[in-house]
C-alpha cells in the first residue's frame, strides 16, 4: 500500500501545481493540497510505526475531502466559507481580550479596526435560530455536508472511529489498545494497515473531486491507482 500512497502522492503534486484565476478553483487547489500535505504525513508516520497517529491525520484529510466535494457541489457558499475566517479571527480577538489582555494589546490596531469591520460585515450571515453566530460556516453538520454529496456511508465508517481517536474517548481508546490489550509505545504495528486504508481512500476521494473541478484529465489514471489499491485490500 506504500507504492500505492506513492503514486497517489505523484499525482496529486502534478495535479494541483499550477494554481487557477477561478477563486472557486484556487480555494478548492489549496484544499486539495493539504490534504496531500497530510496523505505525506501518514505516510511516513507508518513506516515509522505510529499507526494510531496517522490515523489522527486521516480525520483531518475526511473532514477537507468532503468539503472540497460539497464546495464543488454548492458554489453558493464559498464566500461563507472564506468570510467565516473573520468570525474565527473576532473571537480569538475576543479570548485574548478576556485571558491575555496583554497579548491583544500587541496586536496592530490597524488590523484590529479591519477584522471588526469585516465581522460586522458578514455577521448577519452566521447568526442561528438562537439569534447567536454559529460555531462553523456551514449550518448542517460534518454528516450532514457527507450526507449531501453521497459519502453519508464513508461517514459512517470512518469518522466516528477517527473522532474517538482524536478525542480519546473509551471507543478511541480500545482503537489505540494493541493485541496485547495495552496500548503499545511507537513504533508497534498497531493500525498501520487501518491508517494507510482510511488515508488512501480519503485522498483518492479529494483527488478525484479536483480532478473534475480542475479539469485535470487524470480520471482514468486516478481510476487505475485506485483499482491497484482494491485489490490490495480484496478479503
Amino acid at each position: 500500500m506504500l507504492v500505492v500512497a506513492e503514486k497517489f502522492l505523484a499525482m496529486g503534486r502534478e495535479m494541483t501545481e499550477a494554481m487557477r484565476p477561478d477563486q472557486l478553483q484556487e480555494l478548492l487547489r489549496l484544499l486539495t493540497r493539504t490534504v496531500a500535505n497530510s496523505m505525506r504525513s501518514v505516510k511516513v508516520l507508518v513506516e515509522n510505526g505510529c499507526g494510531t497517529d496517522a490515523l489522527k491525520i486521516a480525520r483531518t484529510m475526511f473532514e477537507t475531502a468532503v468539503t472540497v466535494h460539497y464546495l464543488h457541489s454548492h458554489p453558493e457558499f464559498v464566500q461563507d466559507f472564506v468570510d467565516f475566517l473573520w468570525v474565527k479571527r473576532k473571537k480569538h480577538h475576543d479570548y485574548l481580550r478576556n485571558f491575555v489582555p496583554k497579548e491583544a494589546e500587541r496586536l496592530d490596531p490597524a488590523f484590529v479596526a479591519e477584522m471588526i469591520a469585516e465581522y460586522d460585515r458578514v455577521k448577519p450571515r452566521f447568526i442561528d435560530v438562537r439569534q447567536k453566530v454559529r460555531a462553523s460556516w456551514h449550518k448542517g453538520d460534518r454528516r450532514d455536508m457527507a450526507r449531501k454529496i453521497a459519502a453519508e456511508g464513508m461517514y459512517g465508517g470512518m469518522y466516528p472511529i477517527l473522532s474517538s481517536l482524536t478525542h480519546m474517548d473509551m471507543l478511541g481508546l480500545v482503537f489505540a489498545t494493541g493485541k496485547n490489550e495495552d496500548v503499545e509505545l511507537a513504533p508497534s504495528e498497531a493500525n498501520l494497515t487501518l491508517a494507510l486504508q482510511m488515508a488512501i481512500t480519503t485522498y483518492a476521494m479529494a483527488l478525484t473531486a479536483w480532478d473534475e473541478i480542475g479539469k485535470c484529465g487524470m480520471g482514468d489514471r486516478l481510476q487505475a491507482v485506485f483499482s491497484e489499491f482494491t485489490k490490495i485490500n480484496l478479503p
